[in-house]
């Protein structure tokens, strides 16, 4: 089941290179049913795992722990089981909700797809059949009980039904994913496909032809909106690049991207020799929409640049705008100020809100979290320097490129071993901040100091 393993990981890794580059301007919306009364952060699970081919289901093995609500002195033996195989008196028939992933964070992990709306079940059906639902996409499952085998999207792996019902699938001889049985009636096939992909998309997107720009050597022409199919995805902006020139090549770049008011960290950039015409996608995430509570992308500002091959000065410049819904349905998403919030810096033009720390025990760092607010009317790179936690020089920093009238998150990383050497917590915080125009003049200098 590795490939299956592979892409759950990949998605949480994603997950939380987003979480520790962006921040969240207002927290997701968490739809996940709640998980059994449990006081510990993890489900009981075999300290043996199966084995790893149903040849060897003769050896037995230990079955998996009694639930952390048993104390010691209530301990009873557990149930006899066949390695890989489920206790014989059970049947691993019914709705499987997942509950934790030792090899990727634990209970934590899946937690984290849940705050973005992401949900991953079982159905485990009569006579061998059943399905598994991940994240907007349902694949079909197998299941032999006397192996104590199932298997996924063509991978097979082995599992131990505990009396508990939790259900723990292995990868190799490890437990990767461990679900519990659900009192709740499972949901009908493709019902969930449907209501995840609703987290994403919108049904009717006008697929209307936008001139951007047509002038001197540059055209770009907004040529269609496409929504995500599945949540591995991305919503995407259809370009049409022309390079109206006869004698050199073009780069089309792109380093902003405002959604709703919020810049995004997007990067685009597409070469074009003289004359030549060509199509190109703009690439926007959907999780980066959820996290800043953004549905649908209703006005979308890019700053392009485009400059000759060899030439450092920009023939064009400018910001386009993108109406994919039409200039009436425009709205600016405005972030709600939490209770939490500190305002640490208030200029005219920019401001600056500490809006909370965040451990991620799964990546091993604490994210502080910051909200800047550009309210001029100039492309601006905000720098973070000097960084000192507790009196104790960091050597971190960290930067902001953020467009005119919009807004954007800023976060300093903290490691587990540097947080270990401030006593495990952080009380109070200063460093300095430079705020940069295009042309590197400095626009505002401070000095900044708080206890978060």
């Amino acid at each position: 089941m590795k490939n299956f393993f592979r892409k759950i990981s990949a998605l949480l890794l994603a997950l939380a290179l987003c979480l520790g580059m962006t921040a969240c301007g207002s927290t997701p919306e968490n739809t996940s049913t709640a998980a059994p009364e449990n006081t510990s952060t993890e489900a009981p699970v075999s300290t043996e795992a199966p084995s790893s081919s149903a040849e060897s289901s003769t050896e037995e093995t230990a079955a998996p722990s009694s639930s952390a609500e048993s104390s010691s002195a209530e301990e009873t033996a557990a149930p006899e089981t066949t390695a890989g195989a489920a206790a014989e008196e059970d049947s691993p028939e019914g709705y499987y909700l997942l509950y934790s992933m030792p090899a990727e964070g634990g209970a934590e992990a899946v937690k984290e797809l849940e705050s973005y709306g992401l949900s991953v079940f079982m159905v485990i059906e009569p006579e061998g059949k059943g399905y598994m639902h991940m994240m907007g996409e349902e694949k079909e499952l197998s299941w032999d009980k006397a192996a104590g085998t199932v298997t996924i999207d063509g991978d097979t792996s082995p599992f131990i039904l505990d009396r508990d019902d939790f259900l723990t699938i292995y990868d190799e001889r490890e437990p990767y994913m461990i679900f519990y049985l659900s009192d709740e009636k499972a949901p009908e096939r493709g019902e969930m496909k449907k209501a995840a992909l609703g987290l994403w998309r919108t049904d009717e997107i006008i697929q209307k032809r936008q001139t951007l720009v047509s002038s001197g050597d540059v055209r770009v022409i907004a040529a269609g909106y496409t929504v995500p199919e599945s949540i591995f995805d991305d919503y995407a902006v259809k370009l049409i690049l022309t390079n109206m020139g006869e004698e050199k090549d073009l780069g089309f770049s792109i380093d902003h991207v405002v959604v709703n008011g919020i810049d995004l960290d997007v990067f685009f950039y597409e070469s074009l020799s003289p004359g030549q015409t060509k199509g190109a996608e703009l690439e926007i995430a959907p999780g980066d929409l959820k996290t800043f509570g953004i549905g649908d992308p209703t006005v979308i500002d890019i700053g392009l640049e485009v400059s000759r091959t060899g030439e450092f000065e920009p023939v064009f410049r400018d910001y386009l705008t993108i109406y994919p819904l039409g200039e009436d349905k425009a709205e600016t998403r405005v972030r709600e100020a939490a209770e939490s919030d500190k305002l640490i810096m208030n200029d005219e033009a920019f401001r600056i809100l500490f809006t909370g720390i965040e451990k991620e025990p799964a990546v091993g760092y604490t994210y502080l979290r910051f909200w800047v607010e550009n309210e001029s009317g100039l492309t601006a790179s905000v720098q973070v320097g000097s960084v000192v936690y507790n009196e104790a020089e960091s050597g971190k920093a960290a930067s902001l490129k953020i467009a005119p009238h919009s807004a954007g998150p800023l976060t300093l990383c903290v490691s587990d071993e540097e947080m270990a050497t401030l006593g495990g917590s952080i009380t109070d915080i200063a460093f300095s901040v430079e705020i940069l125009d295009r042309d590197f003049k400095t626009l505002l200098e401070e000095q900044v100091s708080f206890k978060p």
